[in-house]
């Protein structure tokens, strides 16, 4: 097995006076804890010692527990290095019982300071800063039960990943920050080495019937996961927006920054992106609505919004330039959710993917061109993964088999995906955020049910904003 490495949360360090039962030969311990438990011992054995204990791992209060044996001239060392730097790791190796503490990447130089805007380094101060956010980034490592809802159990956050893992992150948003604030005309130059759209390995790719599910290598899911959360916290970071992700709740964070929110692994521990199947009647929580887009990579996503004059000074606003994009440009595909007619409107077997849908394609069968998105679940993705670029999170609430987008930090809704292109709607004149209702609004029309559901009392009600606006 690799190497392991845990960030050291808090220590304790117990001298033992010569002589004392069941100590032999032991001048001190230093317990370590992190993830709130005691999971490692340090042992120092005083000079001339002969019988030191192998290292040893041993399972404890439902999680593994490490000893490791040093000299007692290694612990005036070990304290400083945990008193006076931060991060420190512990890091472990199941196949050797190799043991030793290490700090992060650092600067050379005696006074250290506040790391440079924009490094690896600063990022790390920011996440140990704000542990709500860091323990709020989650990779899927795993499979368990379903695809659909997603086991905390099968997550690892932030502050329990591997080196290796933080070292990606680091890099991906140093690099982001470099493209944003360091390239000339960065928004036409998006220098992002990342397919777009993906290889589609779903084994049913072939089947022209088949829903539209788009599975991906691990390394591209991995990269396009890290890319995002770094854009996410250049956005944060450098101040992109107005607004902060630090006052956002726990929900509002995982749309932002969990693994789950963008895809998930199925039984074989492949990772899907969006849903292929977004009626499944699996799905019953709406965070685990991925809807039915296909996630373009940040860069490009951001270029657009700022190219399109998309980001205002609040979120509010932001969600309404968004939303009369989407009333000014996108079309209702034709036809059936599978391969096929993908393929017929965007030219790629899987969901829409994102940057098309922006660019425009040409269905083969008709010879038209459009901004084609699929139904309200498209665009309900669409919305989604569009303004995650900002940092604005958007919840998918699935009703009666059709979309809705909840603007989680601003208590609003789109009671349908198809409303901003709908003719009726359109025929108004009114600016698109009029589409917007509130959560009392919400609860009346749909009920108080927080789930998908199909009460049928709430199904008269889908896209009932646009007859409100429209009159009879």
């Amino acid at each position: 097995m690799a190497w392991q490495s845990f960030s050291i949360d808090q220590y304790e360090v117990s001298p033992v006076a010569f002589g004392t039962p069941g100590y032999t030969g032991v001048s001190a311990f230093i317990r370590l804890r992190w993830g709130g438990q005691h999971r490692a011992t340090l042992w120092f054995h005083r000079g001339g010692t002969t019988l030191i204990p192998p290292n040893a791992s041993f399972s404890a209060g439902g999680s593994t527990r490490y000893y490791a044996h040093f000299t007692d001239a290694e612990l005036h060392d070990a304290v400083d290095l945990l008193r006076n730097e931060k991060p420190v790791f512990f890091n472990w190796n199941d196949t050797t019982t190799g043991a030793f503490l290490a700090t992060a990447v650092e600067r050379v130089g005696e006074t250290e300071g506040p790391a440079p805007p924009g490094t690896a380094e600063a990022l790390n101060d920011w996440l140990l800063s704000h542990p709500a956010a860091a323990g709020s980034i989650k990779w899927q490592t795993v499979f368990q039960t379903s695809a659909y809802d997603v086991p905390e159990t099968t997550k690892l956050a932030w502050p329990q990943w591997t080196q290796p893992m933080k070292d990606d992150l680091g890099a991906a948003f140093a690099q982001a920050w470099s493209w944003l604030h360091q390239q000339p005309d960065p928004y036409h130059n998006l220098n992002e080495a990342l397919p777009d759209p993906p290889v589609n390995i779903a084994p049913g790719v072939g089947n022209d019937n088949g829903a539209p599910y788009v599975e991906v290598s691990e390394t591209h899911a991995w990269n396009l996961y890290v890319r995002w959360i770094a854009w996410c916290l250049v956005v944060e970071l450098g101040a992109w927006v107005p607004w902060s992700v630090t006052a956002y709740t726990a929900e509002q964070r995982q749309v932002l920054f969990d693994s789950a929110a963008i895809m998930s692994r199925n039984g074989l521990g492949v990772q899907g992106l969006g849903s292929g199947n977004p009626d499944h009647p699996n799905y019953v929580k709406r965070k685990d609505n991925l809807g039915a887009s296909l996630i373009a990579p940040p860069r490009y996503t951001a270029a657009f919004m700022e190219l399109n004059g998309l980001r205002g000074t609040t979120r509010l606003q932001t969600i309404g330039n968004l939303l009369q994009w989407a009333r000014d440009n996108l079309i209702h595909f034709y036809g059936a959710q599978n391969y096929g007619n993908m393929e017929t409107h965007w030219q790629y077997r899987g969901l829409p993917p994102i940057s098309r849908i922006i660019e425009g394609t040409t269905h083969t069968g008709l010879g038209q061109f459009g901004h084609w998105t699929a139904g309200c679940h498209g665009t309900t993705g669409f919305l989604r993964n569009v303004l995650r670029a900002v940092n604005i999170p958007v919840q998918i609430v699935r009703v009666c088999g059709h979309s809705l987008a909840y603007f989680m930090t601003e208590g609003r809704y789109l009671d349908h995906g198809d409303n901003p292109y709908n003719l009726d709607f359109k025929a108004t004149g009114l600016p698109a955020s009029a589409l917007l209702i509130d959560e009392a609004t919400y609860a009346q029309w749909f009920g108080p049910n927080p789930d998908n559901h199909d009460d049928p009392a709430a199904c008269p009600f889908i896209g009932h904003q646009v007859q409100v606006l429209h009159g009879p």
